[in-house]
C-alpha cells in the first residue's frame, strides 16, 4: 500500500492556504530569538521589502543556528557542586532563612561548603 503525505501551508497572516509552489517559509532572528513564518507570495514580498532597508544598514554577523540549551537538574547541580535540597536542609538546621524554592543565596552555599570541609 502506498501513502501520499501532503503538507498544506497556510499564510500565518491571512490564514489562507498557500497554493503549492507559491509563497515561502521565512526563518529570521530578532533580539536573540529565532522565528519562522509561512507567507504567501504577496506577504513574502512585503516582508522582504520591509526588511531590505534595515538589512542595507545592518552589519552581518554570521548565520544563526540557535539551539535552546536545556539542562537537566544534574547539569545545574554540577555548576555549583552542591545539591540544593541538602543545602536547604543544612541551612534550616543551622538557623539560616532560606526559601523552599528558587535560588539559594551565595553566602548560604559558601557556609554550607565550609561546613562540609
Amino acid at each position: 500500500m502506498a501513502q501520499k503525505v501532503v503538507t498544506l501551508l497556510t499564510d500565518d497572516i491571512t490564514g489562507k492556504e498557500i497554493p503549492e509552489g507559491e509563497g515561502e517559509t521565512i526563518d529570521f532572528a530578532f533580539q536573540g530569538y529565532t522565528y519562522s513564518i509561512d507567507l504567501d507570495t504577496k506577504n513574502s514580498r512585503k516582508f522582504h521589502e520591509a526588511m531590505s532597508s534595515y538589512i542595507e544598514h545592518a552589519r552581518r554577523t554570521g548565520k544563526v543556528n540557535v539551539v535552546p540549551l536545556r539542562r537537566s537538574g544534574d547539569a545545574r547541580r554540577s555548576a555549583s557542586d552542591v545539591d540544593p535540597a541538602q543545602v536547604r536542609a543544612w541551612a534550616e538546621e543551622n538557623g539560616y532563612d532560606v526559601s523552599p524554592r528558587g535560588r539559594i543565596k551565595a553566602e548560604i552555599v559558601e557556609a554550607f561548603k565550609a561546613a562540609q570541609a
